[in-house]
């Protein structure tokens, strides 16, 4: 199974989406089933980018494939737990954890 990591900008505001966008979807087009979205540089993050990680982890998953997400600060962390999305793409405070749900353990 391919795999890629994307580490977008450090700021996902509506200027820097459509590029993050293009990442996301040239990750699943290019075969990569296995994609870790590191926001661990990230300090910013709109609704935008959360719903083009939603898309992209939909469109992946019905690909058979995976997108995990790995965060270093609380805040980011609370993004996803507060718009549900936590039940829906996995994140992790680790990139170790990332990678390890990523490979499927």
């Amino acid at each position: 199974m391919a795999e890629t990591i994307v580490q977008p900008a450090a700021r996902l505001d509506a200027g820097a989406v459509r590029e993050f966008e293009r990442q996301l979807a040239a990750a699943s087009l290019l075969g990569n089933e296995r994609v870790l979205v590191d926001l661990s540089m990230t300090s910013f993050v709109t609704s935008m980018a959360l719903r083009s990680l939603l898309t992209a982890a939909r469109r992946l998953a019905g690909q058979g494939g995976r997108l995990v997400v790995f965060v270093t600060s609380i805040e980011n962390a609370r993004l996803f737990t507060a718009s549900g999305l936590d039940q829906v793409i996995p994140v992790h405070m680790t990139l170790a954890d990332a990678r390890a749900a990523l490979a499927g353990r």
